[in-house]
């Protein structure tokens, strides 16, 4: 989170000196220009058969393509946008890599705890122990 803090000052810092020396550009806010007929279709399609959306194993994040050129304080929007992207992209790849790690090593210990009780059932009743 540190890094993504950094790169998002470090990005408005620099649409600041941008912005005063270019001057700032006004941008309309809200949906584009065809976005709204786009989303309405989405909304209103069909539940495809036998999807369950209470499961949500799948990541729905889409990652944004890299910005083009734009205007400072957009442009230091949409970087910080696609950094904050990189990073759950990177975060996930970690999971999921401590996940493969964290299995490989309780199967060994489960395996390990199996031959000790095994070895515990195999020992003769009068004989002591040698652990």
């Amino acid at each position: 989170m540190y890094i993504y803090e950094r790169e998002h000052r470090r990005i408005l810092q620099h649409a600041k000196k941008l912005e005063a020396s270019q001057g700032v550009h006004e941008i309309t806010t809200g949906l584009m220009p065809g976005e709204e007929e786009l989303i309405m279709e989405y909304v209103n399609a069909p539940v495809p058969h036998g999807a369950d959306y209470s499961n949500r194993h799948l990541s729905t994040y889409a990652c944004p393509e890299l910005p083009g050129e734009m205007p400072p304080r957009q442009a230091a929007l949409h970087w910080s946008l696609y950094n904050c992207g990189q990073a759950l992209i990177q975060l996930a790849g970690y999971a999921s890599h401590a996940q493969e790690i964290k299995t490989h090593y309780k199967t060994a210990l489960e395996r390990e705890l199996a031959l000790e009780k095994s070895a515990a059932n195999k020992e003769p009743e009068g004989e002591p122990s040698r652990s």
